[in-house]
């Protein structure tokens, strides 16, 4: 426990150092169309999570995923996190709050949680899948969730993008697939979906999102996630962060890169 309690104030961190500065009040909350709800009462504003976080703050409680537990603390004091319950789980790799819900990636599936008491979330339903790699955004009434077939776990996985009517939180139900080739994070930017592919930025038209359509692809190699903050994209990859700004077509234009040493 001592070493999450570390992790946890770690977190806590970084949020508070990357925060947006165009906060609302501090007390308020600010959601994105691209990432996880993420707001505690400090001054300081929001942050937006990625796809493949382990990580979100919503409704001032911290939520931590590792591949077998789910973990919950309170943020009412940012800096005197308080733990309030775990639940035991099975190949869990990403997390990602939206509103009252918590989704967790898993290898097998997408859990849905209702976090309508944050101190105890309820799991109400999963949609499955073939064994997979899974990261998993939600956008509206549509979760959008990559599989692929790229690890030692998920060696007998699928290259696919999926994507969930999650209306019904209680019966999620698939209302496309599309194949890719080795798919990891994503991100969404109104009726633009952006997916970390192999080595390139695949962006997919979802504004019918039973039909996505591809409408071009951004070289990156060894992209692996997506951030989408605003109209601007942040794309991690295993060169460096790749900052872009979207334009209104949904074209991404570069504005800087920091490359590793």
């Amino acid at each position: 426990m001592k070493n999450i309690n570390l992790y946890i104030i770690s977190i806590i961190a970084l949020f508070t150092f990357s925060c947006n500065q165009d906060a609302t009040s501090p007390s308020s909350s600010t959601s994105t169309n691209s990432g996880s709800e993420v707001s505690i009462n400090n001054p300081n504003g929001t942050g937006t999570s990625g796809s493949t976080a382990r990580f979100t703050i919503a409704k001032n409680h911290l939520y931590i995923a590792t591949e077998d537990v789910l973990y919950v603390y309170s943020l009412e004091k940012p800096d005197q996190p308080v733990f309030q319950s775990q639940q035991n789980l099975f190949g869990v790799e990403t997390i990602f709050s939206l509103e009252n819900n918590l989704y967790l990636g898993t290898q097998t599936g997408v859990l849905i949680f209702d976090i309508t008491n944050p101190n105890s979330p309820n799991r109400i339903s999963t949609y499955r899948h073939i064994t997979s790699c899974d990261p998993v955004i939600v956008q509206g009434d549509f979760a959008f969730s990559t599989l692929r077939n790229s690890s030692d776990q998920c060696r007998r996985g699928i290259n696919c993008l999926d994507v969930i009517n999650v209306a019904d939180k209680s019966n999620p139900r698939q209302v496309a697939r599309v194949n890719l080739d080795g798919p990891i994070g994503l991100g969404i930017h109104n009726q633009y979906l952006y997916v970390c592919d192999n080595d390139y930025i695949k962006q997919f038209d979802v504004s019918d999102p039973s039909n996505p359509t591809l409408i071009r692809s951004n070289g990156l190699p060894g992209c692996f996630d997506i951030i989408v903050n605003g109209q601007t994209l942040i794309a991690v990859s295993n060169q460096g962060i790749h900052q872009y700004s979207i334009e209104q077509s949904g074209q991404l234009s570069s504005l800087s890169t920091i490359l590793k040493d």
